[in-house]
């Protein structure tokens, strides 16, 4: 049993990251943003970017350096100086790419503050009223074992675009800490899914950890299925297109509490009729 759960339940807090800033938000971007206002109106709701962010977490004074050594006061000479003029070059220098600096933002928001996490890209199907407290009597809850493969060959247990938590919940704490010694010692990422790596490491090496885990009511996620919040993986047009019986009656079930959607391709997948479908629900329970 994780002796730090808390009673009180998610924070009602969902953190929602666009680094280029809302107003430049394509537009499934913005659906996607609307869609968690549109189910969660008794939540409060923060749309971030990379100047705002800041009032709650500065990742350029948060980026390791290399470990300080000397008397004390020296030790605090070093870590002004870094605060001051390290930070942003340390930032630069260990390449850190867009899309792990949120990585870097997510978990350390959530451990600060609990909340949910949501990626920019990902749909908001039904309420978290609804059922993210059944979820998370153990501080900690994310998609589960989404069959991504890492470099040591291990299946991810865990998806990241979707993260809720308490504040400071075991799970997010140990992985707080891991995301800060991965960057004290490497100066860029060495695999795509380097959060995942270390979730894996610390489910593999800390029996809390694990135990915490193992005991999280569980949705799968796997890429590409005929339900479930990666549905509409890998986002061509035989996941996009052609609705059925079948697809509407998923969709209008509400099993699937999101729907990871995507921005990354050369052609809008908004102009697909499975999307508009789902773009439309939030009207249909207005």
């Amino acid at each position: 049993m994780n002796t730090d759960k808390e009673n009180q339940g998610v924070p009602k807090i969902i953190w929602i990251y666009w680094a280029q800033g809302w107003d430049k938000a394509p537009h499934l971007v913005q659906q996607c943003r609307k869609s968690w206002e549109h189910y969660n109106p008794d939540w409060d709701i923060r749309c971030l970017d990379q100047k705002t962010v800041t009032k709650y977490f500065d990742i350029k004074t948060w980026m390791p350096g290399p470990p300080l050594s000397g008397p004390q006061w020296l030790v605090s000479l070093k870590e002004r100086l870094h605060a001051l003029l390290h930070s942003t070059h340390l930032i630069k220098q260990k390449k850190v790419k867009i899309q792990h600096r949120a990585d870097i933002i997510r978990v350390n928001l959530l451990n600060q503050y609990g909340g949910v996490w949501s990626d920019a890209t990902l749909w908001c199907h039904r309420p978290l009223n609804d059922w993210i407290n059944a979820h998370t009597t153990e501080g900690f809850f994310a998609f589960s074992n989404p069959g991504h493969l890492l470099n040591d060959k291990s299946y991810s247990l865990f998806s990241s675009y979707f993260l809720a938590s308490h504040k400071n919940s075991y799970i997010i704490k140990i992985l707080s800490k891991s995301v800060q010694k991965y960057w004290e010692d490497h100066e860029r990422d060495d695999e795509y899914f380097w959060i995942n790596t270390l979730f894996n490491y610390s489910y593999n090496h800390d029996t809390v950890f694990r135990n915490s885990w193992d005991n999280t009511l569980k949705i799968d996620a796997p890429v590409s299925s005929d339900h479930g919040p990666e549905y509409f993986a890998w986002y061509t047009e035989k996941e996009l297109s052609g609705i059925s019986k079948g697809f509407i009656d998923m969709i209008n079930s509400r099993d699937t509490p999101a729907f990871k959607l995507t921005n990354r391709k050369k052609d809008p997948i908004d102009k697909y009729d499975k999307i508009q479908y789902l773009f439309d629900t939030t009207r249909k329970t207005s």
